[in-house]
């Protein structure tokens, strides 16, 4: 930056990109996501992991990857659960675990949400056996 330039306007200047620290401090937090996603993945405990704030690391991944943090965690938590789904080797209950939803109903809500149909809807498209845990009479016609 040149240091002829106005100090309020290398400081907006200085937002516009980031530097080779800051991106490596970035894939590695996009890598512990990707490796814990049944664990709490919060700003909060991002952070802590970066050892930055919550904003720095909400403002810098969004720069960086071009959507925000809880996108992208919801992103890779669906793709998985649809995955795990069509391997057809653990129940819906036990899926929705193994991608970080502590409850069932808050689950089947994203995924819904996600793909715009309940989970039990792709297991019974595919043909997929159901397991007794997952008794969803209530999902069904979602």
């Amino acid at each position: 930056m040149p240091d002829t330039m106005p100090p309020k306007v290398k400081r907006e200047a200085m937002k516009l990109f980031l530097f080779n620290d800051d991106i490596k401090r970035l894939e590695s937090v996009k890598g512990y996501i990707d490796s814990n996603l049944e664990k709490d993945l919060s700003i909060g405990v991002l952070a802590t992991f970066l050892n930055t704030s919550q904003s720095t690391l909400r403002r810098h991944f969004t720069r960086y990857f071009q959507q925000t943090i809880y996108s992208y965690i919801l992103k890779r938590r669906m793709e998985m659960a649809m995955v795990l789904l069509l391997s057809n080797e653990l129940s819906i209950k036990q899926t929705s675990k193994k991608v970080g939803y502590k409850r069932l109903t808050s689950f089947t809500h994203a995924f819904s949400k996600y793909f715009g149909h309940a989970p039990i809807y792709y297991l019974k498209s595919f043909d997929l056996k159901l397991t007794q845990s997952d008794d969803w009479t209530e999902f069904a016609n979602k």
